[in-house]
């Protein structure tokens, strides 16, 4: 991933836990402004037993990031991504997000490794 600007990311479900929970591999990133896909929100906010507290600290994260709603190319692309690679649609849908907005995606799925054009920060 060298030469890529790393001011602006897109955070995985996965990796987004990873991130509000402090995980120091994520440090770099402090500084960057976030995007998450809408359906990482869902994820996070649908999560069974989520406490009002705990969705409430989730609200609170989400006023400095930025969420981005789907739209009719990111449905398409997620489409396109599910035939071709045959992810679930969530990862489809989160993968398609961060392809269409065109910047690097941090993740901890190995999944994506073989998704073209995407600007992939694998955690390890």
């Amino acid at each position: 991933m060298n030469g890529h600007d790393f001011s602006k990311v897109v955070f995985d479900t996965n990796a987004f836990i990873y991130f509000i929970g402090g995980d120091t591999r994520l440090s770099p990133y402090c500084y960057s402004t976030i995007y998450i896909s809408e359906f990482t929100e869902m994820e996070l906010k649908g999560r069974f037993g989520i406490t009002n507290k705990e969705l409430n600290q989730l609200e609170t994260i989400f006023e400095d990031i930025t969420i981005l709603t789907f739209n009719n190319e990111i449905k398409e692309r997620a489409i396109k991504l599910r035939h071709k690679k045959k992810l679930k649609l969530p990862d489809a849908l989160i993968v398609a997000t961060a392809l269409w907005i065109d910047l690097p995606f941090i993740t901890a799925d190995k999944d994506f490794k073989n998704i073209l054009d995407l600007k992939l920060i694998l955690l390890t």
